[in-house]
């Protein structure tokens, strides 16, 4: 189940009307040839955040109001993806041809389930940056200058017991003129090991001295002003993932991550304010994948700081986490997200369901009817009733288990009880039937789906308690747009490639949005032409960085001037690649 974050509270309106001509609509199987998988990350979160979503419904007395005031979203919602691979799994278990569509639900309210933290890079520029030593023969030797004036000394020596591992972390004074350094110690968990401990008397004396990508602790042991030892260290890289970042608008005194070229990370917090919260570091191996992010893996070489490192964010039972670098700024999103599925295959009587799939942070859950649940038969006309039954196998994953489950037969009874108008903001309103599950042998939920003959299927699930009519809070929303087809082996999420998908609405007035997907950093230019072959706008003409992208066209040139209705291209180029769409403007 996905749970969403609403940006505006939502109500769904649903009055009946006495319009017995709506009576004769009927729903062929041609109308849903085209039946599609939206790119919901930019276009369902996009109907039910724009205003009011309503269907005017007419045919069994009384009213409803759909109520999505308690659903609460968050803009990164957007951003989340299916890892890459896992959606994979629903194509190796389904017939190519089947259509697999996401859920968006609510349950219990629970707002926090996606977790952004941005940090930002830190200054590699004479002495400040990070340093790595790599010849002492210690695991991990690092040290890290900042332009606020303090630092970090970070430790591992496993071959040496008599060294304290751990971080130190202070302020620091140099003298530019002579090189000498001193330190203050904030926090300490390494004993004797860090730079503050090396001086804590007079003398020693240390001096530090960098050369482009190169640092030297000079030691004067005894004080006669001559070098008795040094240790050099070199400037660790800073671009993409790799560098140091902090984190300066948490609550934390100190909260900071360096990624390392050889694959390695340093975790490093530091929170007074907090006695739950182990103060410390956390140094180990992560698995990242480029495409979007996802960390695949985390191994923990050296842990003194609880669980508040990455391993606490990965593993069984843990959320999805993302990091991703753009520029200057780096994000880490745990995404405790679980994504529902039905698996949906057109055949010549009807729509069929023929399973469907929950993937978890904890579980993946794949199931197959049998035989398959006719979804909605086809021609449908108010007042059509069907009663099926069929059986559901379960094949689950949970925490390194296979289980298989097989549930009792079910019956279903579905009714085409009411016709009206679906209105969607932005969209239209279109002429639609309503087919209910009147009966049913689970007492856990209601569903109703509402059919337009041009393709759109909204589909509103409310618990059994739920009343017919009134105001009903409604439990989760499926939506499809017929101008989106998208089969489960096309999607992006999966595939990793650069695409450019399809506007929406369409057609429209007077804004459309058009989404696009980046699998890597990447010049990006697209522009709106005439059916000519005119240009009439560019929307984007930068560098971006990888990830899912959205821009809006108000139907306006270059100037200002709002243009004529009609058909227009969208083109977009990254690279020598080129992909272009046509979109519909009617006023």
């Amino acid at each position: 189940m996905i749970f969403i974050r609403a940006i505006l509270p939502i109500l769904m309106f649903i009055q009946l009307l006495p319009y017995t001509s709506h009576a004769q609509i009927t729903i062929s199987r041609s109308d849903f040839e085209n039946l599609a998988a939206p790119d919901l990350q930019n276009y369902s979160y996009a109907v039910l955040s724009d205003s009011t979503l309503s269907v005017d419904i007419g045919g069994t007395g009384g009213s409803n109001v759909y109520d999505f005031s308690a659903w609460q979203f968050t803009a990164v919602d957007t951003a989340v993806t299916m890892p890459v691979g896992r959606v994979s799994q629903l194509e190796s278990r389904y017939p190519a041809e089947a259509i697999s569509m996401r859920s968006y639900e609510d349950v219990g309210g629970d707002h926090s389930r996606v977790e952004t933290t941005v940090f930002q890079r830190s200054l590699s520029s004479g002495i400040f940056g990070t340093w790595e030593n790599t010849t002492s023969g210690d695991d991990l030797l690092i040290l890290s200058f900042f332009e606020d004036g303090t630092y970090l000394h970070a430790e591992y020596g496993e071959n040496d017991p008599a060294e304290e591992n751990g971080m130190e972390w202070g302020r620091f004074t140099l003298n530019e003129s002579s090189g000498r350094v001193t330190f203050a110690q904030f926090f300490d968990n390494n004993a004797g090991s860090g730079l503050s401990d090396i001086l804590a008397s007079s003398p020693p004396f240390l001096y530090m001295h960098v050369s482009a990508d190169d640092l030297k602790l000079r030691i004067d042991e005894d004080g006669n002003g001559s070098i008795d030892d040094s240790v050099q260290f070199n400037r660790l890289e800073s671009s993409g993932i790799w560098g140091t970042w902090k984190n300066s608008t948490s609550a934390n005194d100190l909260l900071l991550i360096s990624f390392f070229a050889d694959g390695t990370y340093l975790h490093a917090e530091v929170d007074s304010s907090d006695h739950n919260e182990i103060s410390g570091m956390e140094w180990g191996l992560y698995t990242r994948n480029e495409s979007d992010g996802l960390v695949t893996g985390v191994s923990q070489l050296f842990d003194n700081n609880g669980d508040t490192g990455l391993t606490g964010a990965t593993g069984p039972g843990a959320p999805f986490l993302y990091i991703n670098a753009a520029g200057d700024e780096l994000s880490i999103t745990s995404n405790e997200i679980s994504y529902y599925y039905d698996v949906y295959l057109m055949q010549d009587d009807g729509l069929h369901i023929i399973g469907d799939a929950s993937i978890s942070p904890q579980s993946e859950r794949h199931a197959k009817f049998s035989p398959a649940e006719l979804y909605v038969p086809f021609p449908l006309n108010y007042g059509y009733s069907t009663s099926f039954s069929f059986t559901r196998t379960d094949s689950m994953h949970m925490d390194g288990m296979n289980m298989h489950i097989t549930v009792d037969l079910i019956n279903i009874t579905k009714e085409a009880d009411g016709w009206g108008t679906l209105i969607l903001p932005g969209f239209g309103s279109f002429e639609c039937l309503r087919w209910r599950e009147v009966s049913e042998e689970s007492e856990e939920s209601k569903v109703f789906t509402y059919f337009t003959r041009e393709g759109y299927f909204l589909q509103v699930i409310t618990d059994f308690t739920e009343p017919n009519s009134g105001v009903i809070s409604a439990r989760s929303l499926f939506f499809s747009a017929p101008q989106l087809a998208s089969r489960i082996e096309d999607r992006q999420a999966v595939t990793g490639e650069f695409t450019l998908m399809y506007n929406y609405p369409n057609p429209f007035n007077p804004t459309t949005t058009i989404a696009y997907h980046l699998p890597a950093f990447a010049y990006v230019e697209l522009k709106i032409y005439d059916m000519l072959g005119k240009e009439i706008n560019t929307l984007i003409n930068e560098k971006q960085a990888a990830g899912n992208k959205s821009v809006r066209w108000d139907g306006k040139d270059n100037s200002g001037k709002t243009v004529s209705s009609g058909a227009y291209i969208y083109r977009l180029q990254i690279g020598d690649q080129v992909q272009t769409r046509k979109m519909m403007l009617l006023k």
